[in-house]
């Protein structure tokens, strides 16, 4: 299965390493999060208000919004590498398979079945546009290195 935290911190680009850190550790827990008082203990912060601040100074939404978009990236990148419908996650994690497909509809604003047939680019690409981040910002191509060649792009720019 593709990473997560490298999908969520394309959605979700933090300016602060205190919003980087937090990003990463959502995906590390497929936005199946403890409390937040618990969270934000396990990064070191006092509190969830300390957290909170933190997050808005990276300029990020709230930890639920991002928890619940990080569930919702994983499950679809689940239905593009596997085929796994929603219904298999949500019995394989003892959730509530209503309580999964409410949830990306109240995000994304679509029933299951169109996300996942969009896949996570789109998702990644509604979560930046949800939250004012821009597009995706554009992937460097692999660069060639022989002996006696010059510095080129693989493929056409």
């Amino acid at each position: 299965m593709p990473k997560l935290g490298g999908h969520l911190a394309i959605a979700f680009p933090a300016r602060t390493p205190d919003g980087q850190r937090i990003v990463l550790a959502i995906a590390a827990c497929h936005g199946d999060l403890p409390s937040a008082d618990e969270f934000a203990a396990e990064l070191q912060f006092d509190n969830r208000h300390q957290m909170a601040r933190a997050l808005m100074r990276a300029g990020l939404p709230p930890l639920e919004h991002i928890a619940g978009w990080a569930m919702v990236l994983g499950w679809t990148l689940r239905a593009e590498q596997n085929g796994t419908t929603l219904f298999e996650i949500a019995a394989e994690s003892s959730r509530d398979p209503a309580v999964c497909y409410r949830l990306v509809k109240r995000l994304s604003g679509r029933v299951w079945t169109e996300v996942a047939a969009l896949g996570s680019t789109w998702v990644i690409t509604t979560i930046r546009q949800h939250y004012g981040f821009g597009p995706i910002p554009p992937l460097s191509l692999p660069i060639r290195r022989r002996s006696g060649d010059h510095d080129r792009p693989l493929a056409k720019v």
